[in-house]
């Protein structure tokens, strides 16, 4: 009896266990198909939305296309009504005869007559106000007038590769003054180039301008430009006020100088003025604040931006700066320039010839900016007075033949081959002075750089 019982008990819990199970899973599909049907019924009425929107869009295409016609219709009755004025008035002109000679008073009543009926065109200061101080600037050349003359040809100049062979009578130049050369070291430092800022700040501008606290106090004659202000203000927060007040000594004494002084060395060819002003406005704003008016910038340096424009120097010449170096010019405009001896200008806009915005140029004869190109137009020769590319310095010439250290036993020879390179360069200038730049991109990084620079051309070059 009570195993009867037993059976009967747990029958009917297993049945309640499965009749509890199945009605839990009909009430779960039963949720899972609304759920679906909900889901649907949201699809369906996204698609209503989308097809009115649709429909919406159709009926304002219409409506543009009905406008686009109605303009062009519009246009082509002023433009046929226009035409016929512009006929009629030709057939007017051309009842206007040539000016009589004197005493020809009826021939000049005519004319008289049949001008008056003609509107003069409204002078253009009414129709734009900014027009009223406008003038043509006077020039001695018109570069848009060379071009129209020169040929922009490219024939094989010889170790000049871009111009010719240069020569000078070695006893005529005796008589001449001497040659004033002047060296300046520095490096150019691209904020965007193959690596990032941040990249190119820590492997390389911070020892640069690290060398340049360093050593502009060890060497007395040692000079150092520099540019960009993006870099520099990085630099600058890093330094310590001993280091800061040290460096403004240099900028007092000469022996460091900050040239034009925008946040980068701007484009020209592509850049809107706007952002030439902010990039310059900027930079000088912060020279400004931080090292003083007196740092305030009065040389343009301008070795790394592809293409010029006549924009920059009327904006330099506005924030007070006189003087700038230009090197990425067309080597056709450069060898030209060089036959006359043009390469140091006024360089004048078109607009305006009041004189103020002439800004006092000087274009980098040679191929670039680094030492093998600065020095002559012998690159091979150049090449071996760039003491960075001793084997110590890790770095190489291109032509094969490496510079050597300077020292008494072969300084005549290499004062030499220097003064002959100097000497042909001053062919292309009409004064006895030469500029040497002394660097190339992010130069300066190392110790031995400044150390080989300074000792080669100033102990030994340069007595």
């Amino acid at each position: 009896m009570g195993k009867r019982n037993f059976y009967i008990i747990l029958s009917l819990g297993v049945f309640l266990t499965v009749s509890l199970y199945l009605y839990n899973g009909i009430e779960t599909g039963a949720e899972a198909i609304a759920k679906r049907q909900q889901y649907v019924d949201d699809l369906r009425r996204k698609i209503g939305n989308l097809e009115n929107i649709a429909e919406e869009n159709g009926r304002t295409i219409d409506r543009l296309e009905q406008q686009v016609k109605e303009a062009k219709a519009e246009k082509n009755i002023d433009f046929d009504e226009e035409k016929e004025k512009t006929e009629e008035k030709d057939e007017e002109e051309k009842e206007v005869a040539p000016v009589p000679v004197r005493g020809n008073r009826g021939n000049m009543e005519h004319i008289h007559q049949v001008q008056k009926h003609h509107q003069p065109t409204p002078p253009m200061a009414d129709v734009c106000g900014l027009r009223d101080n406008v003038s043509v600037a006077h020039s001695d050349l018109q570069m848009l007038d060379l071009y129209d003359t020169w040929k922009f040809e490219n024939p094989d100049g010889g170790v000049w590769k871009q111009g010719w062979k240069i020569e000078y009578d070695a006893e005529q130049v005796q008589s001449l003054p001497k040659l004033e050369v002047i060296v300046i070291p520095h490096s150019h430092c691209d904020p965007g180039w193959i690596m990032t800022f941040e990249e190119y700040y820590s492997r390389q501008t911070r020892n640069i301008l690290d060398g340049m606290a360093k050593h502009l106090g060890e060497k007395d004659e040692m000079r150092f430009i520099y540019a960009e202000i993006s870099f520099f203000e990085t630099w600058w927060r890093e330094q310590s006020e001993e280091t800061r007040k040290k460096v403004k000594g240099y900028l007092e004494e000469g022996k460091f100088e900050i040239v034009t002084g925008g946040w980068v060395m701007t484009d020209e060819a592509n850049a809107h003025y706007h952002s030439m002003v902010t990039e310059l406005f900027e930079g000088h704003e912060w020279i400004q604040n931080h090292l003083g008016s007196k740092a305030i910038p009065k040389a343009h340096w301008s070795i790394d931006p592809f293409g010029l424009s006549p924009s920059l120097p009327h904006l330099l010449t506005s924030a007070n700066i006189t003087n700038a170096v230009l090197q990425r010019v067309h080597y056709s405009v450069k060898r030209e320039l060089a036959l006359k001896k043009n390469l140091e200008f006024y360089w004048r806009q078109l607009f305006g010839s009041t004189g103020h915005p002439d800004l006092r140029s000087h274009i980098m004869p040679f191929y670039s900016y680094d030492i093998p190109h600065t020095c002559g137009p012998e690159p091979s020769v150049c090449c071996q007075f760039d003491f960075r590319r001793m084997p110590e310095g890790g770095k190489s010439c291109d032509w094969g033949i490496p510079p050597q250290k300077i020292n008494n036993e072969n300084v005549a020879q290499r004062a030499q081959m220097i003064y002959d390179q100097y000497r042909k360069k001053s062919q292309l200038f009409k004064n006895n002075v030469i500029f040497q730049p002394l660097g190339d991109d992010f130069r300066y990084d190392i110790d031995f750089e400044w150390n080989s620079q300074y000792e080669n051309y100033k102990n030994y070059l340069n007595t």
